[in-house]
């Protein structure tokens, strides 16, 4: 992975996590007991942070791409 992110993805106790890696990034929702599930995938990225950015309560996550930066929204 070149980055990752963890955070309340979606409002849960469960940390969430983003892993931004070479080939793809996965977006991955904390279940019960550790476990994470993958929610979402989004093109390579070389950095990702988790903001929230909408100021709905949720972290968004933001991806540096090569054509710049990509914000998934939740």
């Amino acid at each position: 992975a070149s980055a990752f992110a963890f955070g309340g993805w979606d409002g849960g106790c469960e940390p969430d996590a983003v892993i931004a890696a070479g080939v793809d990034t996965e977006a991955l929702r904390g279940q019960p007991g550790g476990a994470l599930e993958l929610e979402a995938s989004a093109p390579a990225a070389s950095d990702v942070v988790m903001v929230d950015l909408d100021d709905d309560g949720d972290l968004d996550a933001i991806l540096a791409t090569p054509e710049g930066a990509q914000w998934l929204a939740r």
